[in-house]
């Protein structure tokens, strides 16, 4: 449970955006948000292949932005040392 006690001449405005930081911060309004309606297993287990999926494109796309292939046969270049 979150507390959160007004300091002394704080605006509700101020106190209010703290709050909900800590809400972000800790995930609440996340689970909220996936707990508001039910979702069947075989949804759940479609949504995490999905995110298993979309998680290595972006890893991949990210190495060949940087020039970095796996089916390149060219080794690393050295890293230089100051």
């Amino acid at each position: 449970m979150i507390r959160i006690t007004p300091k002394y001449g704080e605006p509700i405005a101020v106190t209010l955006r703290r709050f909900k930081k800590i809400c972000e911060r800790e995930g609440i309004i996340k689970e909220v948000k996936k707990h508001s309606y039910f979702e069947t297993k075989n949804q759940i287990r479609r949504r995490k292949r999905l995110k298993a999926i979309r998680k290595s494109q972006v890893e991949n796309a990210d190495d060949s932005q940087f020039g970095r292939s796996q089916s390149s046969s060219a080794p690393p270049r050295p890293q230089k040392r100051w």
